[in-house]
């Protein structure tokens, strides 16, 4: 039965949620699909005090014939669609900190080894949850992961993927 595009985004989420959670981590502040162009990072920095976010969110979507591959004919109204879509995680970064003396603390090696490591792993435990959901979902297919940050306080990537339904 064709699952939705909904469907499909919480499935995506689900998976995620139960691969950080087999890591041990019960930390995330937010775990969402979430609607539009952009994120907001807010859940993720220090100053919230919490983990860090989780989301997947739809980029665009297209009439395809042969997934992934948009069709640009006339009749493409009459194709199934296919669905570029981003899963996130980002977490709190190492902030330069103690400005009141005027000088300033940087963070140290290895505040920065740690925040590399646990992108690393959230980097993997997204993956394997976008495998997982493959079996839930027809066809996927994973595009590439990319850093993102440190920005805001924040630092942590985003895998693209396309999804689609029979």
């Amino acid at each position: 039965m064709a699952k939705t595009a909904k469907q499909m985004l919480d499935i995506l989420l689900a998976a995620a949620v139960v691969e950080l959670r087999k890591m041990g981590d019960d930390e995330l502040c937010a775990s969402a699909v979430y609607p539009g162009e952009g994120v907001p990072l807010d859940y993720a920095s220090m100053d919230t005090g919490c983990g860090g976010m989780l989301w997947v969110r739809l980029t665009t979507a297209y009439p395809s014939a042969s997934f992934p591959s948009p069709v640009q004919t006339i009749d493409n109204c009459a194709r199934r669609l296919a669905f570029p879509v981003e899963m996130g995680l980002m977490r709190p970064a190492p902030i330069p900190e103690n400005f009141v003396t005027g000088e300033m603390d940087l963070p140290g090696d290895a505040e920065h080894d740690a925040a590399a490591t646990r992108q690393l792993n959230d980097m993997e435990a997204m993956y394997r949850a976008i495998r997982v959901a493959a079996e839930d979902i027809e066809l996927v297919v994973v595009g590439s992961y990319s850093p993102y940050g440190p920005v805001g306080g924040t630092v942590g990537g985003t895998w693209s993927l396309q999804i689609g339904d029979d």
